[in-house]
């Protein structure tokens, strides 16, 4: 991606995540940076120069107060794209998602959903363990339930399409069952003990994003790209648990590769 462009598109992401943040203020909803974001504004002050996108996350109760909002309040210009309002959507997360713009991915190319540029959220649960072999089979399941939504919604990639073909035609579940199973054994536990929060759908696996509950707060201030926005409050547990203790280190040029194979960016005006 040339350089004018990802900045242009780090432009559009910033906006969004502004006008999430003040919603977020509005209506009393706790959310905190992540991912790569989060690394940049510990690394950098704000993108890592080779990434394209934002992630932030919200305990359940907020996630789910999100949605219920959204549908009377939206934020001007802008589309909460879920498996409820977006049915081919099959990520299993929330996006924002900007009106009149294109992030068009190589996956998802052939699918009728919204292609906006975007931030994405992902919902944080409880676990009452560090580590346990039940945590084991329920990650297990949760991937695969979410390779076959993708694969029950159309998303192609390279690999396997004449089996992908196949399993999409003669998989007896929908679309919305998966998704509620999904949902159940992410929750399963949210109403015990809560010492450890999880995010079994992020990118990077669930193990890289297992922590205590009080390693999130009731989050705090972070700068990125000169805004404030909010992070989790012992943040150098948060990263030495998803990159490892030397994550202020800059990677060799080999792996700084972009995590998105867009083929298709359109900008609003």
């Amino acid at each position: 991606m040339e350089q004018d462009v990802l900045k242009k598109l780090h432009e559009h992401e910033l906006l969004i995540l502004k006008n999430f943040h003040e919603y977020c203020k509005k209506h009393n909803l706790t959310y905190y940076l992540i991912g790569g974001a989060l690394l940049g504004a510990k690394r950098y002050g704000g993108f890592i120069p080779w990434d394209d996108d934002i992630d932030v996350a919200m305990f359940r109760e907020d996630y789910n107060k999100l949605q219920a909002l959204w549908e009377k309040e939206p934020i001007d210009g802008c589309f909460l794209q879920s498996g409820k309002t977006d049915p081919k959507f099959a990520r299993g997360i929330l996006k924002i998602r900007m009106n009149d713009t294109k992030a068009l991915e190589y996956t998802s190319r052939n699918i009728d959903i919204h292609h906006g540029i975007y931030i994405d959220i992902f919902p944080i649960d409880y676990t009452s363990n560090k580590y346990n072999i039940r945590m084991e089979i329920v990650g297990g399941l949760i991937k695969r339930l979410l390779s076959l939504r993708s694969i029950k919604s159309g998303y192609s990639g390279t690999k396997y399409c004449s089996i992908k073909s196949v399993i999409k035609h003669l998989l007896p579940l929908s679309a919305k069952q998966i998704d509620l199973l999904i949902e159940k054994l992410s929750t399963a536990e949210n109403d015990k003990e809560r010492e450890f929060a999880v995010l079994w759908v992020h990118n990077y696996g669930w193990k890289k994003q297992l922590h205590k509950t009080s390693v999130f707060g009731n989050s705090c201030e972070c700068k990125f790209e000169n805004f404030v926005f909010s992070a989790p409050c012992d943040t150098h547990s948060f990263l030495s648990q998803v990159f490892g203790e030397d994550y202020l280190q800059e990677p060799p040029d080999d792996k700084k590769k972009l995590p998105h194979s867009y083929i298709e960016i359109e900008f609003k005006g």
